[in-house]
C-alpha cells in the first residue's frame, strides 16, 4: 500500500477525523479532499489539519455522500470509504467512486465484519479482505485492471 500513497491524489469519504487523509499525507500523499457532513467533524478537521500544518495540501467539502461526490472531478489514486458504523455503500455511490477512482487506484471501504459488500462495486472488484475484529477493511480495484 506504501508504494501507491507517494505522490497520490486522496479521496476521504464520511472523513470523520480526517486520520486517514492525515495519515496518506505524512506518507507521501501529494493532495487530500475530505468530504463530511457533520459540523463537529468538521472543525476538528480543521483544527487537525492546522496543529499538522497540512493547510495547503488539503480541500475540504461539507457534505453527504453521494451528493457531494457528483461535484467531484478525479481521478483520485487513493479512494477511503469509513462509512458510520451500520451505513454501507449505496449503488449510486460505489458507481460515483468508480468513475473518480484513477486506472491503477486502491479503494479502501472499512466497514462491519458482519456485512459482507458484494465481490463487485460499480465497476471494481474485491481483490482483498482484511478483518480486526468488529472491522473488516475491503479493498477493491477496477475490474478492468484485473
Amino acid at each position: 500500500m506504501q508504494e501507491k500513497i507517494v505522490g497520490a491524489n486522496v479521496l476521504d469519504i464520511y472523513a470523520g477525523t480526517g486520520c486517514l487523509s492525515l495519515e496518506s499525507l505524512s506518507r507521501g500523499a501529494r493532495q487530500a479532499t475530505l468530504v463530511e457532513k457533520d459540523e463537529t467533524a468538521l472543525i476538528l478537521i480543521k483544527k487537525n489539519f492546522f496543529d499538522t500544518q497540512l493547510l495547503s495540501q488539503y480541500t475540504l467539502i461539507k457534505g453527504s455522500s453521494p451528493a457531494a461526490l457528483d461535484s467531484l472531478k478525479g481521478p483520485y489514486d487513493l479512494i477511503f470509504a469509513d462509512p458510520p458504523y451500520k451505513k454501507t455503500i449505496s449503488n449510486e455511490e460505489a458507481i460515483i467512486i468508480s468513475e473518480l477512482l484513477s486506472f491503477d487506484g486502491i479503494f479502501v471501504y472499512e466497514h462491519r465484519s458482519s456485512y459482507n459488500p458484494a465481490e463487485h462495486l460499480g465497476s471494481m472488484k474485491v481483490v482483498e479482505r482484511r478483518k480486526y475484529g468488529e472491522s473488516t477493511v475491503s479493498y477493491f480495484e477496477l475490474m478492468e485492471n484485473l
